[in-house]
């Protein structure tokens, strides 16, 4: 085991920067995980990834080669303005990576990607755009070069050549922003060679193991779904009607190697999407693969080169692979479960030679490690774990639970309770109503850092799958459409009356609270039943919809992306009455209000005008933003402000630990 060697010298890599005295349970759940988009080498002998130490103030890219001696290849750390993502490794010596950051163009926010190189053995880092690619008809025809806005829109880096990569993007097609895909070079900056043509209807391409393009997804005049795809004799054919919008689900997730032929999740004859084998020649389904009555199929596990499918993922409470017959990834995952019983295993990498993977090890109470499997040898290799400070610490059960919404119609649900309890001693219990955000998106039973610091406070936490939420079939996710503030909420509400009647909470110990769409259920919900909670907490959340849609339209494809809220003037008065922002008057229990200064995803003001209306209303208030935060509550310590602020505002509104701190966040004078 080498852990500890590379425990202390990671150590050594980021600066040491003193905390502040925070109190032990946001100390502990507070720091950011150790380890970020862990990878390999096509040898196995180096490893990337994104580091951070307890007491660093960001992230580091790292590269380290590990075996019978340890060392440090390459270190750098990113900032809290841009931010390293997705590395991959091409050959040994070359990892290509992207940075994200924000800035500005024709007078919007947009969200900026810039795709570099990295030689491992130098430490040089290299933009692969060249000045002269530019994008934007405007910006061309002006003197002023203006780069490619998103450049990490990755095609295919399963080729065989690892000099190169497919990327797509827009660059500057006087007629339309068109997405054609481009072969680039991994060693050096240079002019592009442009492999496949677009289309003004495509805006997302697939390719196969070998990179040949095989199909595209897009919008025709940013409203009406399009779907092309390569038959067996090299034509396009158009397949639109299978995701039209009154279509049954149907998505494309990978291609075996014959020709004319996708692997598709599909609920043309069941409720949930199965996999099958699709073909493109006949517009024909040939084989039902695999189907799950609970869960729709989220992916395909393929063998490299071949596209042989070797499994498919699909989820329960946690994520789950059934596999088509024995193959090295099952032994690999067979031999990690063994020495990690009763602990989830998670493939999250796979080198390019496929002799050594990356797995995350954790459970519903457990944070966890990544670990680097030699499959060859069978050699398991720990890395730092990903919260040292919760090393040995009890944590909260997680347990699954279903209630029935007033209409009938079952919501799974997670209760994560104190440290110590079981689900027969949960009686009368202080609770923190959590929705998820998306909402086109779903909880699972797992390690959750916001609901195990809540449990370590003595809270329990209730998260459900109201309806719309995704992976449980189309017909619950189509439950959801147009219904924000209505029943979706109501599916919370329940949810939490459910809590109350089964004994496990004190109906005069109910908070509710959430990030994102989650925020936005947390106002709604003390709009909506203001005699059911006692205080909300929303962080990053949407207050008005009809500014959401405003500013969202303002973006390619913002119109389609928006549907199932409802569109922009036909409903405004259904977005009006379902605003929080336009109900504050409603609310008559204290609220704390948590925004990103920076925050990409939902405009910071959405909460800074939800603040001037809590203060019009007269209702009780905080209002934090974070400084540069993002979205993510990722930047610098803001998931330590963050923490503090939740707990010293629940011990108010609920009870528990006494603990305040000047917190040093920005707080709004309005609040």
């Amino acid at each position: 085991m080498i852990c500890a060697c590379i425990g202390a010298a990671f150590a050594a890599v980021a600066a040491a920067a003193p905390s502040a005295s925070l109190g032990e349970d946001v100390d502990a759940f507070g720091r950011m995980p150790t380890l970020r988009h862990v990878s390999v080498s096509p040898s196995g002998n180096r490893v990337a990834a994104l580091y951070r130490d307890g007491g660093a103030e960001e992230y580091s890219f790292i590269v380290f080669e590990y075996g019978d001696q340890f060392q440090m290849r390459y270190a750098g750390k990113q900032n809290e303005q841009f931010r390293v993502s997705e590395p991959h490794w091409m050959r040994d010596d070359r990892i290509v990576f992207s940075v994200r950051f924000g800035a500005m163009r024709h007078r919007t926010d947009t969200v900026e990607t810039r795709l570099m190189s990295l030689d491992v053995e130098t430490g040089e880092i290299i933009p692969l755009f060249d000045a002269e690619q530019r994008q934007g008809v405007a910006e061309t025809r002006g003197s002023i070069a203006a780069p490619v806005q998103i450049q990490d829109r990755i095609v295919s880096l399963t080729r065989q050549d690892p000099d190169s990569l497919l990327v797509q993007y827009w660059n500057g097609d006087v007629y339309g922003k068109i997405n054609h895909v481009y072969e680039v070079d991994v060693d050096r900056t240079k002019r592009h060679k442009r492999v496949h043509k677009g289309r003004d209807d495509i805006y997302d391409w697939k390719a196969d193991e070998l990179g040949e393009i095989r199909s595209g997804w897009g919008l025709e005049g940013g409203k009406e779904p399009r779907l092309r795809m390569l038959d067996s004799r090299g034509k396009w054919q158009d397949r639109s009607r299978r995701v039209a919008e009154d279509a049954p689900t149907f998505s494309v997730l990978g291609f075996p190697r014959a020709p004319g032929k996708a692997f598709v999740a599909s609920a043309h004859e069941t409720e949930t999407a199965a996999l099958y084998l699709y073909d493109v020649d006949s517009d024909r389904f040939e084989e039902q693969l695999f189907h799950s009555p609970v869960s729709d199929v989220y992916g395909v596990y393929q063998q490299r080169g071949t596209g042989e499918a070797l499994g498919v993922i699909y989820a329960e409470d946690e994520s789950l692979i059934h596999w088509f017959g024995q193959n090295f990834v099952r032994d690999a995952i067979d031999v990690m479960e063994r020495t990690f019983p009763g602990r989830a295993v998670t493939l999250t990498d796979l080198n390019a030679e496929q002799t050594h993977a990356v797995f995350l090890v954790d459970g519903t109470n457990e944070a966890g490690s990544y670990y680097i499997f030699d499959i060859a040898n069978r050699q398991v290799t720990a890395l730092p774990t990903q919260y040292p400070t919760l090393e040995g610490r009890a944590m909260g059960a997680v347990v699954r639970v279903d209630y029935e919404a007033r209409d009938g119609l079952s919501i799974p649900a997670y209760l994560t309770l104190p440290p110590g309890l079981s689900l027969t001693d949960a009686k009368d219990l202080p609770f923190v109503v959590m929705p998820h955000g998306g909402p086109t998106a779903r909880s699972f039973a797992q390690f959750d850092w916001r609901t195990q610091f809540l449990a370590s406070r003595g809270y329990g936490v209730l998260q459900m799958n109201f309806r719309g939420s995704s992976g449980y079939g189309e017909a619950f996710r189509k439950a959801g459409d147009r219904q924000w503030g209505q029943a979706m909420q109501d599916d919370i509400t329940d949810g939490a009356e459910w809590l109350v009647a089964q004994g496990y909470a004190d109906g005069d110990r109910l908070a509710i609270m959430g990030g994102s769409y989650g925020g936005y259920a947390s106002l709604m919900g003390v709009v909506k039943t203001p005699d059911l909670y006692q205080c909300s907490v929303a962080y990053g959340a949407v207050t008005d919809l009809h500014a959401l849609l405003r500013d969202t339209q303002r973006y390619r494809g913002g119109e389609y992306m928006t549907r199932h809220i409802g569109t922009l003037w036909s409903d405004r008065a259904m977005h009006r009455e379902n605003s929080p922002m336009l109900r504050a008057d409603a609310i008559k229990v204290p609220v704390l209000l948590v925004h990103g200064e920076d925050d990409r995803v939902v405009d910071v003001n959405q909460s800074r005008g939800m603040a001037s209306a809590l203060k019009r209303s007269g209702t009780p208030h905080r209002y934090v933003e974070l400084p540069a935060g993002s979205h993510y509550v990722d930047v610098g310590d803001n998931r330590m402000v963050f923490l503090r602020e939740v707990g010293s505002f629940l011990s108010e509104c609920l009870g528990g630990p006494e603990e305040r701190a000047d917190s040093g966040a920005a707080a709004d004078p309005r609040g």
